[in-house]
């Protein structure tokens, strides 16, 4: 993938992949993240990636179940596969953290890339979400996202229509347009 900085003007937030799954064989993805004051993501797991957070800026507050943790500069801490968190800037002033996927992860790296090319667009919600069913789905498919909740009940109908979208080359084309 050649692009490497993503940005959302109506967040503000800016991503970096630093090392791809391709630079590393396979090993890990890593991302700095710079997030705007009250920024963050919604409650959500991954079913194949650890992840391991690092502050480098700022305070970054991660929910990891019923855990609150406050990461200041140089801290760190490993979500494990299929672990319930969130990430949040709970300060007033940008902070910079990075996140460290292991295994590598292409497929997140291209759903990063479309996820902040949609928002670009103007093609999510307020809460960055993607006003198109199909595009969600397959966002959530590419990062290997799951919701707790509500939204557990209809994972099962997004993985369908992610594998149609997929059948039909929908991710194709947002690879195409958002990841060259």
């Amino acid at each position: 993938m050649k692009k490497r900085v993503f940005e959302n003007a109506a967040f503000k937030d800016r991503v970096l992949l630093i090392e791809s799954s391709n630079d590393t064989g396979g090993a890990y993805t890593l991302i700095e993240v710079e997030l705007q004051p009250g920024n963050g993501n919604l409650p959500h797991f991954n079913t194949k990636l650890a992840q391991k957070f690092t502050a480098i800026k700022g305070e970054l507050v991660i929910e990891m179940e019923k855990r609150r943790i406050c990461l200041q500069a140089g801290g760190s801490i490993m979500v494990p596969v299929d672990r319930l968190h969130r990430f949040y800037n709970p300060g007033a002033c940008p902070i910079i953290f990075q996140i460290k996927l292991t295994p590598g992860h292409e497929c997140f790296e291209h759903g990063l890339a479309i996820a902040y090319g949609l928002a670009e667009d103007g093609k999510v919600n307020k809460n960055g979400i993607p006003k198109n069913l199909d595009h969600m789905a397959l966002l959530m498919s590419l990062t290997d996202t799951g919701v707790p909740g509500f939204y557990s009940f209809i994972q099962p109908v997004l993985k369908w229509r992610a594998g149609i979208a997929m059948k039909r080359g929908l991710h194709l084309e947002l690879i195409k347009r958002y990841c060259r």
